[in-house]
């Protein structure tokens, strides 16, 4: 279509706002954030519930890092930077439901979405240490000029395991 009709001609700014991942309200998200230990709670609970090993429980609470959110196209990159752990993770932020392979080699179901809140939350739905079934969200959120990170540990006979982490902006 030579004409300009239909989707022959497509603005620029359609384009961009089609790509952009993070959503306005949740633009506070990007950059990068020290682990706040003392206004953080113990994760230990639910990674023993969830089968981690016990020296990855241990470093979970103490262990200085830092998490660092950036926009990468239509995705997300996150990155968790410490002594013993330097990983970047993309993260699909479509609330589509994909196959993943978890650390212990068990298969389980992950997604990742933004809320209506400019919450960025991560589904993790697989198997717990004693083999049945748990879901984990991990809700961020801005809080005035900190970052909450909220984990949620739904187990099987409908209680939830609740965390909260703290970050300060760097």
């Amino acid at each position: 279509m030579d004409s300009g009709e239909g989707w022959g001609v497509i603005p620029i700014f359609l384009l961009t706002a089609a790509l952009a991942a993070v959503p306005d309200n949740a633009r506070c998200l990007l950059g990068t954030w020290s682990f706040d230990a003392d206004r953080s709670e113990s994760l230990k609970p639910i990674l023993e519930r969830r089968g981690a090993p016990w020296f990855v429980r241990s470093l979970g609470d103490a262990l200085p890092h830092t998490m660092t959110f950036a926009e990468d196209g239509d995705r997300v990159r996150m990155g968790v930077h410490s002594s013993v752990k330097d990983a970047d993770e993309i993260l699909d932020v479509d609330d589509v439901e994909r196959t993943v392979t978890t650390p212990k080699g068990d298969a389980a179901i992950n997604r990742h979405r933004f809320t209506s809140d400019g919450s960025l939350q991560s589904i993790l739905t697989g198997a717990l240490a004693d083999g049945q079934t748990g879901t984990l969200t991990v809700t961020r959120s801005c809080v005035g000029t900190g970052m909450e990170m909220l984990y949620a540990l739904a187990l099987p006979d409908g209680s939830v395991m609740v965390a909260r982490r703290m970050y300060r902006r760097e």
